[in-house]
């Protein structure tokens, strides 16, 4: 068979579904200046990163894209050599990012001055972020498929601090997922800020019961809000293991493709130049609506709106995707009501431990929003991911992980100010509750959270309150061991009500 064809490299391809984006390139993994193209196409002599390569026949070549990303036709369509990566490899080697060795595998030494579409499922989705931020001159576009935001999510922040939070990240190397994690783009520092430019597909799915949709959904916000081409979309189906929807992707790509690339792209003359993306002349896409509209015409507000290259695109996109149940985060945050007041908390191990994110009244309960937290230990604190409409926009108190062992009674007491409903949401797996919940009425409903932000369930109980009343709360109950010997179960979170707005669901 020939080089031109695809290329198999006897490597399991089993476990792709959990990562297929290409990882960050080392100092000289790219070729250093344009035009700089191998000789020969003899195959590289390292290790092989990648499980199959493709590349279409009598096309001249314009790119390559990653992973899942396009048919064999579409890549013809567009001149793209299709490339799946290899996770093992991956894991066990970061800087591995050998253009040359794949132009010799292919025997088309014009790949190593390709500009790249970059495809990623889960912590791979994560990679492609990453990889985008390193290099962002090289990426026509990066499609994250439920990615792992947990790391840019910096407590609870205004999204103006969170903001500036991100163009200050340095990767999550202290937080350990693994090798490749740890060193990721630790190098250059990750201004997030540098792939403002670059267009992005950001998947996610309604039925993800590892990451949920919250994270990606205020990282995806505070790229409209900085005009970044970005385009949200909640796949209806599927959960968190969930490919591309190409019906979508094909539209949205070769829209990008046609405005990013040049039309006379010739990879053998050096490296092509990206074109910016021209955002007047684009579409945007209600969030909570699905409804879209060219530019010059869309009503709504284009910072809160779905990024969409084209009409095509914009109308796949209303058709197969499913609309949001709230806004993206305000700038600010929305200040308590005073409903909560004269907090006391009984479980407070040292003065060290009482810092502004833990025991402290916090307005507007919303996806996203950090809670039940050590200081300083990125492994205790908790997401929420999905947060019912009977509590959404509820004044509710930050718990401290470190409680989580206290017995005495009661923990906690406070005030409320006006009538309300208390509520109190408890972990799942504990599944025999504090004696002082049996007054609580079960409502049925559940609180997702966690660290990566909704892999455990909180059911939610009742409580009606005079107005002036003195709400104490006990401790969180024996914890049960999981399969590994540990306790499982986390701090319950409190939250708080008007009576009269019990029943009006969202603020």
């Amino acid at each position: 068979m020939s080089k031109r064809f695809q290329k198999v490299v006897t490597r399991s391809a089993t476990a792709l579904v959990l990562c297929l984006a290409m990882t960050a390139a080392g100092e000289k993994t790219w070729a250093d200046e344009a035009g700089q193209a191998p000789t020969n196409s003899a195959p590289a002599t390292r290790k092989v990163w990648w499980t199959k390569a493709w590349a279409p026949t009598n096309t001249p070549l314009r790119g390559i894209i990653t992973g899942a990303g396009g048919s064999d036709a579409f890549c013809t369509r567009n001149g793209l050599a299709r490339v799946t990566p290899d996770w093992v490899v991956w894991r066990e080697e970061v800087d591995f990012f050998d253009l040359e060795g794949l132009a010799g595998e292919l025997g088309h030494p014009e790949l190593t001055n390709a500009p790249v579409i970059v495809v990623g499922l889960s912590i791979g989705g994560y990679r492609a972020i990453t990889f985008t931020i390193e290099h962002a001159d090289r990426v026509v576009a990066v499609l994250p498929m439920q990615p792992v935001i947990r790391f840019l999510n910096q407590g609870q922040q205004t999204d103006i601090e969170w903001g500036n939070s991100l163009k200050n990240h340095r990767g999550l190397g202290h937080r350990g997922y693994n090798q490749g994690l740890q060193t990721d783009n630790a190098r250059k520092g990750g201004d997030v800020s540098r792939m403002l430019g670059v267009p992005m597909f950001l998947q996610v799915a309604a039925d993800d019961d590892l990451l949920g949709t919250a994270m990606a959904y205020r990282f995806f916000g505070y790229g409209r809000r900085e005009g970044a081409p970005w385009t949200f979309f909640c796949r209806p189906d599927g959960g968190h293991a969930a490919g591309l929807n190409m019906q979508v992707v094909e539209p949205w790509l070769e829209a990008v493709i046609a405005q990013r690339l040049p039309p006379d792209v010739d990879l053998f003359k050096g490296r092509p130049t990206l074109k910016p993306i021209v955002m007047d002349t684009a579409w945007f896409g209600n969030m909570q609506t699905l409804e879209v509209a060219e530019s010059a015409k869309y009503a709504g507000e284009r910072p809160k709106a779905s990024w969409l290259p084209d009409k095509a695109a914009a109308e796949t996109w209303k058709k197969q995707a499913k609309g949001m149940p709230y806004e993206v985060t305000d700038v600010s945050l929305r200040q308590p009501s005073g409903l909560i007041s004269n907090l006391v908390v009984k479980a407070i191990a040292s003065s060290a431990m009482l810092k502004d994110e833990v025991w402290q009244i916090v307005g507007n309960l919303k996806e996203g929003d950090t809670f039940c937290t050590i200081p300083g230990t990125w492994a205790y604190t908790r997401v929420a991911g999905k947060v019912p409409e009977v509590v959404r926009g509820c004044d509710w108190i930050r718990p401290d992980m470190a409680a989580v062992s206290f017995t005495n009674e009661p923990l906690l007491e406070f005030t409320v100010s006006d009538d309300a409903v208390v509520y109190v949401a408890h972990d799942e797996r504990i599944v025999t509750k504090p004696a002082w919940l049996a007054e609580w009425k079960d409502t049925g409903e559940f609180l997702r959270g966690g660290i990566l932000g909704n892999e455990d369930r909180l059911r939610l109980f009742s409580k009606p309150f005079p107005k002036g009343a003195k709400v104490a709360l006990g401790p969180n109950g024996e914890r049960p061991k999981g399969a590994k010997g540990q306790p499982e179960g986390w701090m319950y979170m409190t939250m708080a009500k008007r009576a009269g707005e019990a029943q009006a669901g969202n603020r």
